[in-house]
């Protein structure tokens, strides 16, 4: 989707930076320490600046997000997938706390098929997002800095074919950096510098360096010039960190605003990244990656398709009533010619239809009784279940499953069998609820599990607690990472409620 008008923002929990692409400058906002009070300034800049409403992208620092170049050389799709999808695993088990990630396809050079991984902490995201969206800016993407930054600078180099190595600082004592040729990005590292160490580069730059060579070899045939290193950062580097850097790459980083000499900006130490940001959407940049949780991207969605559902319901509301005005006419029309033909016979019908009416009415209120009926007494059984469960698991003790019993063994075929047999039950007939609780122990004593169903029996609203053996359990469908821990049982249990009063 195009919009008319796309800002870019650079926030932390010192400065908000709103930028347009096309004017040269921005709007700033320094930001106190308190974060109360930096919300409401933060929403009465918004009303000032007329930001509420405006698609806005929204910066990632590389401090929370993590960018991986990922080369895969199967050419079979299927393994290419499981690929990356290992990989994507171990950078969120690294993480130790729910993530949000995004892949995106990189133009490819030879046989080799290159992709973009960005994982980054939900948490981390979302303390970005929420208090931007609860002043009125409309996020609807949220990209890496660095990346956007990168995507900003290649556009000067798309049509030179140049060699372009990107600087981003990640930390206090590490930098990402991203290498491209052209506008197609061809790797990603985040590196440690050591300035302790000027006169010899450390292992791990000797690393970096060996493999930014071996970039260069098999992705730039016939390139002799000097790659371009433009440094990010919104200080200018040090002597020492400059000058271990031009020994580890080849060329003298340069700052992004001596880069862009040709740039109108008021300032030259003035950031650029929300005018690169502002590129993020519209299809101006070659790579784009948007680490928005789902919730936000749903209700985005919701926002741009309300006024199709809108139409849509007016067309389909004027539909049925010129149906509805048509058939109306036609059975008024009918009715009157048949009491003027068919008195009697009318009034025999209208009562036969009545008599047919009432029958039917009877029926449907038994089979809504017993559908409520049902429903009523099923929320209590849940609640009083989950309450139980809460009240007496030990925390070492895992969850895994909670279901009503017919619903566990339908999948075994002698328990469908039977149930075909039985003859049906009456809407009001009441049979005592059994739930199935399925888990994980740690360790084979089963103790905790033991008190665990100790506990159960002592609630009130439980009538039996047990544990079922392994011929009346259905096959382990829980994930193979739980089934291939070791040191844990698996065990199922059978629990019995109690009529609710």
């Amino acid at each position: 989707m195009r919009y008319k008008r796309v800002i870019g923002i650079e926030y932390n929990a010192e400065v908000l930076r709103v930028g347009e692409i096309g004017f040269p400058a921005y709007e700033e906002l320094l930001l106190p320490a308190d974060s109360t009070e930096a919300g409401k300034m933060i929403v009465r800049f918004v009303d000032r600046a007329g930001l509420a409403g405006i698609p806005a992208v929204l910066g990632v620092p590389a401090e929370v997000v993590y960018l991986s170049f990922l080369k895969t050389s199967s050419n079979s799709r299927s393994e290419r997938k499981t690929v990356i999808r290992k990989h994507v695993d171990s950078l969120r088990s690294l993480s130790g706390s729910e993530t949000i990630s995004d892949i995106v396809s990189i133009k490819a050079r030879g046989k080799q098929k290159s992709v973009l991984l960005g994982v980054a902490r939900l948490d981390s995201i979302t303390s970005l997002i929420n208090p931007l969206q609860s002043a009125g800016i409309n996020i609807e993407a949220a990209v890496s800095s660095s990346l956007a930054l990168f995507n900003l600078i290649t556009q000067k180099s798309s049509r030179t074919n140049k060699r372009v190595v990107v600087l981003c600082p990640a930390s206090d004592s590490s930098v990402e950096v991203l290498c491209g040729i052209g506008d197609t990005l061809f790797g990603v590292w985040r590196i440690l510098i050591d300035t302790s160490s000027v006169t010899g580069r450390n292992s791990s730059m000797r690393t970096f360096a060996a493999e930014l060579e071996a970039t260069w070899r098999s992705n730039s045939v016939g390139h002799t010039e000097l790659p371009s290193v433009i440094w990010c950062g919104d200080t200018q580097l040090n002597e020492e960190v400059s000058k271990l850097l031009e020994d580890t790459i080849g060329s003298v980083p340069i700052h992004i605003s001596d880069w862009f000499s040709n740039h109108k900006l008021p300032d030259k130490n003035k950031s650029l990244l929300p005018f690169a940001l502002s590129q993020c959407l519209n299809g101006r940049t070659n790579t784009q990656l948007n680490l928005l949780p789902s919730p936000y991207r749903e209700q985005n969605l919701k926002k741009m398709l309300l006024p199709y559902h809108a139409l849509a319901a007016v067309l389909f509301a004027v539909l049925a009533f010129t149906l509805s005005l048509y058939e109306y006419r036609r059975t008024s029309e009918m009715k009157q010619r048949l009491h003027k033909t068919e008195a009697r016979i009318q009034e025999r019908q209208v009562l036969q239809q009545q008599q047919n009416f009432l029958i039917q009415s009877n029926e449907e209120l038994e089979k809504q009784v017993a559908a409520m009926r049902k429903s009523a007494v099923s929320s209590l059984h849940i609640r009083d279940l989950f309450i139980a469960i809460s009240a007496a698991k030990s925390p070492s003790d895992l969850i895994v499953c909670i279901a009503d019993a017919q619903s566990y063994f339908q999948m075994i075929p002698e328990q469908v069998h039977k149930q075909k047999d039985e003859k049906s039950i009456s809407p009001f007939a009441f049979s005592l609820p059994a739930f199935i609780v399925e888990g994980y122990t740690p360790g084979a004593d089963l103790s905790s599990v033991r008190s665990f169903i100790e506990k159960l029996r002592m609630h009130p609203q439980v009538a039996t607690v047990d544990l079922l053996g392994d011929d009346r359990v259905n096959p382990d469908r829980s994930p193979e990472f739980f089934r291939a821990m070791p040191l844990i049982t698996r065990f199922v249990m059978e629990v019995r409620l109690r009529e609710p009063q």
